[in-house]
């Protein structure tokens, strides 16, 4: 076995080497223990079949799309890359390179199959928390003029009496205000909570 090989073996991502037709030629132990089958049970089947059995969304129009958007990067000699949903809940990141060996132009790929579930958790898990001082942000900030708007209104109403007709207006600027400080308060409150 060459170093090559042996690294191959060895990593910890799925590798899976497919011919022209789309057989499985190649299977490494990352794989075999991914897909819960050996070597020998995934040899020779037809990638996008095999695929198929493990996505979530396992119809045929979702495994026909992406038989299809591989195939034309394939023809076209580019590398192909989506992100999938296993039936397991994992996320996975499929990537597929053409090998190209001499003068044939495309002698199979290698698709690299890829466990992303933990990295995608921590990305929604800081974009949440991003988000979540954003709220903040935004409830202390709108707090700031309505403290100041309620202010003027006090001010307002203690030079007039209930009788004028100024004062009912006032008072009900001053009680949307204070509806709005509220909401502000249930903004600040859910992302304490968080």
């Amino acid at each position: 076995m060459t170093i090559e090989s042996e690294i191959v073996e060895r990593l910890p991502v799925a590798i899976i080497l497919v011919d022209q037709e789309d057989r499985i030629t190649y299977f490494n132990p990352c794989a075999a223990e991914f897909f819960g089958m050996t070597r020998d049970e995934a040899a020779e089947k037809n990638y996008f079949e095999f695929l198929s059995t493990y996505l979530k969304d396992p119809g045929a129009a979702a495994v026909t799309h992406i038989e299809a958007d591989c195939k034309q990067a394939m023809i076209s000699g580019l590398s192909w890359e989506t992100i999938l949903e296993g039936k397991d809940g994992k996320i996975l990141r499929l990537r597929r390179v053409p090998i190209h060996v001499s003068e044939i132009p495309t002698s199979g790929s290698v698709v690299v199959l890829e466990d992303i579930t933990n990295y995608q958790m921590m990305v929604t898990d800081q974009l949440e928390q991003e988000l979540l001082a954003q709220v903040s942000r935004t409830a202390h900030q709108l707090n700031q003029p309505l403290q100041i708007i309620l202010g003027y209104i006090s001010l307002m109403l203690m030079d007039l009496t209930s009788e004028q007709p100024q004062h009912s207006f006032l008072q009900k600027m001053l009680e949307q205000i204070e509806e709005a400080q509220k909401i502000t308060k249930e903004l600040s409150n859910i992302v304490a909570v968080r």
